[in-house]
């Protein structure tokens, strides 16, 4: 699949939160750099964090690290490089069309992979609650922020 294929199969706010979602789950835990700071690609390359299953690799540059994602719009990408404008574009599109119930587009993207992601890394370090507990209910809380329907975990 092609990065612009990739993007075209978004044409929802609940499909982009839906396949972040099941992404995250199917991994099963945060992805971090060795540093174990949180990464868009862990340093096994095996992980993503909520934005990093939204890049393609195509798209994908390791200078991205360390920068949130309207950095990278800003400053990672290659207008000569129809891949990298398309993830532009993607993002754009998304953000001038949310509801006015709903925080912003651009709270939407950081608010996912704050609250799908990053939080649980912060938790207290004697919490005893998996990263799949923590996705359930903070799916949820997001969901439920946005006016979206809730991502339908597999049973266990």
């Amino acid at each position: 699949m092609t990065p612009k294929e990739f993007f075209d199969q978004f044409k929802t706010h609940q499909q982009v939160y839906e396949y972040v979602v099941e992404k995250l789950w199917e991994q099963g835990d945060v992805s971090k750099m060795s540093s174990g700071i949180c990464a868009y690609r862990s340093a096994d390359g095996m992980k993503k964090c909520a934005i990093g299953h939204l890049i393609p690799n195509e798209c994908y540059d390791s200078g991205m690290e360390c920068h949130n994602y309207d950095e990278i719009i800003d400053n990672f990408h290659d207008t000569m490089n129809p891949d990298h404008s398309d993830m532009v574009n993607f993002f754009n599109r998304f953000s001038n069309d949310f509801d006015d119930h709903a925080p912003t587009f651009d709270a939407f993207f950081r608010n996912m992979q704050i609250l799908l992601h990053d939080r649980y890394d912060s938790r207290d370090p004697d919490s005893t609650i998996t990263y799949q507990q923590y996705l359930r209910n903070a799916s949820l809380g997001f969901a439920n922020q946005y006016g979206l329907v809730p991502y339908t975990f597999p049973e266990a």
